[in-house]
């Protein structure tokens, strides 16, 4: 767990940490003996996120479903500084007895998503600059 390219965080059900990896410390900023023990609303999901993540982890002890189990989203998260960071994440559920655990895989993606954004901003740009430029060249043109 401590060696992989991911962050992997594991929860009981009522959101509480017990199993903090390498790669969470890095992401995060938060050290394994600061995290284990505390809940994830306390330390990585953001305030406008808390009540979301509440319901649905009282959802899941009602129904044993969970709406983001099992499928890779992306969601934002939040570092020890406060910093908020955009975030893939995958939920796999564990049953253990009478108790289900949740292990996370969670991979940074703020950097990849700032560069798409600005990808995207640099070709709505260009496009507009393109269509002014054909739009010139077509009056130009026609009044030959």
């Amino acid at each position: 767990l401590n060696n992989g390219l991911d962050a992997v965080i594991a929860a009981n059900e009522l959101g509480e940490i017990i199993e903090w990896n390498k790669k969470a410390t890095e992401i995060f900023e938060i050290e394994a003996n600061e995290a284990i023990g505390r809940k994830l609303s306390e330390l990585i999901i953001p305030q406008h996120l808390v009540a979301h993540h509440i319901k649905g982890m009282q959802r899941f002890r009602k129904t044993k479903k969970g709406k983001i189990l099992n499928k890779r989203i992306e969601i934002e998260g939040k570092t020890k500084s406060g910093k908020q960071i955009f975030l893939e994440l995958f939920i796999v559920p564990l049953k253990v007895g009478g108790s289900t655990f949740f292990t996370s895989i969670i991979r940074d993606v703020s950097e990849s998503k700032v560069l798409n954004e600005k990808l995207e901003k640099t070709k709505a740009s260009e496009y507009k600059n393109f269509r002014l430029f054909a739009t010139k060249y077509y009056i130009k043109n026609k009044t030959r």
